[in-house]
């Protein structure tokens, strides 16, 4: 269903372009450009993912990954850190990678974007022991929209509530 909904979204954006479906979604500007979709939506290894983005950029091409929300979104349980992404390798490395990570939720379509993470230390108390642990909260908490309200702008996807702040981002 994703795949979808990620293929019309992309007929949306680029209607002058040619689209070609298989491992990835390829956009084939009119220009001659190539802009290459990736959504994720199986575990994989970290080392295989790196071995991907590379293939992608010795081919010259950005790649923009976008990974299946139920499979990669995941919020802590603590009562001490209500609201904590739990983030694995690829999401990290992905926004060490770009400044940015992108998911797509199958049933909804609700499109997240990580932007920015405030870290915190939260001290836990567990058999009589104190354990720290570094929790990662989204800065500001709400970054999603659905996808129809996003749009492909200057090699980022973004909407218009967190665009101006992507933009200044990226520019850094």
């Amino acid at each position: 269903m994703s795949k979808h909904a990620l293929f019309s979204w992309l007929k949306k954006q680029f209607p002058n372009a040619q689209l070609q479906i298989g491992r990835d979604f390829r956009v084939l500007h009119p220009n001659g450009t190539i802009s290459v979709f990736i959504y994720l939506e199986e575990k994989m290894p970290l080392k295989t993912w790196y071995e991907h983005q590379d293939q992608y950029v010795l081919a010259g091409v950005h790649p923009i990954w976008i990974l299946d929300a139920d499979e990669y979104v995941h919020y802590s349980k603590s009562k001490y850190a209500l609201g904590a992404r739990i983030r694995n390798h690829i999401p990290k490395a992905i926004f060490n990678e770009t400044g940015f990570c992108y998911y797509l939720e199958k049933r909804t379509h609700r499109f997240i974007i990580d932007i920015a993470f405030n870290s915190r230390e939260i001290w836990l108390y567990k058999h009589g022991r104190a354990l720290s642990h570094l929790y990662d909260f989204h800065d500001p908490f709400q970054q999603e929209c659905n996808l129809e309200d996003a749009y492909f702008l200057n090699g980022l996807i973004v909407y218009k509530k967190v665009e101006a702040r992507m933009l200044e981002k990226r520019n850094d």
